[in-house]
């Protein structure tokens, strides 16, 4: 049900191009903000340059800040896809996500792999 309600919400969000009312537009965790609205990361140490793919891969993670998410949760929530079996795709971009949280200065181990399960960002 909560996440059918997230994606009515975003899904509105979209279509109005605006606001919903009472929704948070930008989540903070472990001293970096996500601005869904600008898509845009960034913290003290500047911003981080991401792909769309992967900023709906950080968003979804720092959403869950804590707690562990699974690589079906992160592709049906980053593409929109339901599990395929044995797929890489997950383990790659989170690569390619930690090399660039690297870059912009920031310590690549905020994404934490839970090894047989999925990954989790720090808090």
């Amino acid at each position: 049900m909560r996440e059918l309600i997230a994606r009515v919400r975003a899904l509105l969000r979209r279509g109005q191009g605006g606001e919903f009312p009472g929704a948070s537009n930008s989540i903070t965790a472990s001293g970096i903000t996500l601005d869904e609205d600008a898509h845009t990361a960034a913290g003290d140490h500047g911003e981080i340059d991401l792909t769309p793919r992967e900023f709906e891969l950080l968003a979804s993670l720092m959403k869950s800040a804590g707690k562990v998410v699974s690589r079906e949760d992160l592709l049906r929530d980053a593409w929109g896809w339901e599990y395929l079996t044995e797929t890489k795709t997950v383990d790659t971009h989170i690569k390619r996500l930690r090399d660039k949280i690297h870059a912009a200065g920031y310590d690549p181990a905020l994404v934490e792999t839970v090894r047989g399960y999925g990954y989790r960002f720090k808090a």
